[in-house]
């Protein structure tokens, strides 16, 4: 048995201005999968517990477009990121463009950890650890400093 957890380096300060209770942390652990899982799996069991702490879901970066990110809450814009590494730099763009407009003054990126990727049987995916050397790269591209934070996988005894 396996169970989500999702790390940070988040201070308790800025945990709180973006919505980031020890609650919904404490839903995450609860999420339990058997020895096989799929990404889309995972990103809406994510879902539901951010949904669940009052992120409003599936918001449109534009009102003239159907493009959306996973959601947002006051100022803090939502990424669940569970897809193809390249989709990465198209959330970042959105969540620009959302900082750029005043709806957004905050983002959050969840990302998978290479562990549940593995677990997973995927590859090509958008990585806590890849994206974080590509933002490196990449960072002074975009209007906004997102927060990252890794879903990992735990297996249980």
């Amino acid at each position: 048995m396996y169970r989500l957890e999702l790390a940070h380096d988040l201070n308790n300060e800025t945990l709180k201005s973006l919505y980031l209770s020890k609650k919904l942390f404490d839903e995450i652990k609860r999420v339990k999968f058997s020895d096989y899982l799929r990404m889309p799996t995972v990103k809406k069991e994510v879902h539901e517990i951010f949904s669940s702490h009052g992120f409003r879901m599936k918001q449109k970066v534009h009102v003239d477009s159907n493009i959306f990110i996973s959601g947002i809450q006051n100022e803090v814009g939502l990424c669940i990121q569970m897809g193809y590494k390249n989709n990465w730099y198209y959330d970042m763009a959105k969540l620009s463009l959302l900082k750029s407009d005043n709806h957004i003054k905050e983002a959050l990126i969840v990302l998978p950890s290479k562990e549940l990727e593995k677990l997973c049987h995927t590859s090509n995916v958008a990585t806590f650890e890849l994206i974080i050397e590509r933002y490196k790269i990449f960072k002074d591209m975009y209007k906004i400093k997102p927060h990252i934070l890794k879903l990992d996988i735990k297996k249980e005894f």
